[in-house]
């Protein structure tokens, strides 16, 4: 009927795409009916498709922002190395920029020396990853990461041994570390980690 024809228009014009609109009948009131049905139809799949565009875009936005932030750093710590600024404050400038461009909960920079490890920078260490830096078992976890030779990335569904213990001194769910090399030798370990939220990706 008309009446309830006039209801379901009504429903639809306050935000209930989702709402069918019965057809019933022939002539004049069937045929809007059913054109009234396509036309709510084909609105709901174009507000679903803004608003996944939507969620793309915002995507993209929250990547282009991050690379930003990325070169804005990279740019940072050359002019620091350009002005002959101390590398201990340049190793500080490169393990907070890693932590504010990944989202990380804290970043670090070990370098070896006579086989014995240093922590050179810090952001957000844990006291436990004090204690392990200068001692054997914590030597023997950085060097298997050292000998990998390329960057890892770790979380709490690994089972490897030095992954997990890696993992427990920073008191995080997940991890990337990767080799520092110096005139082609290792030279130490860059790393950053989550305490929670998301895991790292092949961008970060």
């Amino acid at each position: 009927s008309i009446i309830r024809l006039n209801h379901d228009v009504k429903s639809i014009a306050s935000g209930e795409l989702s709402r069918k609109i019965e057809v019933h009948g022939e002539g004049e009131i069937g045929e809007l009916s059913q054109a009234l049905s396509q036309l709510s139809h084909h609105i709901k799949d174009n507000m679903d498709e803004l608003k996944i565009y939507g969620e793309r875009t915002k995507d993209i936005n929250a990547k282009i922002n991050k690379q930003v932030v990325a070169l804005s750093g990279v740019l940072q710590i050359g002019n620091l190395i350009s002005a002959k600024t101390e590398l201990k404050d340049v190793f500080e400038t490169v393990v907070s920029r890693l932590g504010q461009v990944t989202g990380s909960s804290c970043s670090f920079i070990l370098l070896k020396e006579d086989s014995k490890f240093e922590i050179a920078a810090h952001f957000g260490l844990k006291d436990s990853f004090f204690l392990a830096a200068g001692s054997p078992s914590g030597e023997f976890i950085f060097n298997s990461f050292i000998s990998s030779g390329r960057a890892v990335i770790i979380d709490e569904k690994d089972r490897m041994r030095e992954k997990e213990n890696l993992l427990k001194l920073l008191e995080a769910k997940v991890a990337i570390v990767e080799p520092i090399f110096a005139h082609g030798e290792p030279r130490g370990l860059l790393g950053i980690a989550r305490t929670e939220g998301e895991h790292y990706s092949q961008d970060d």
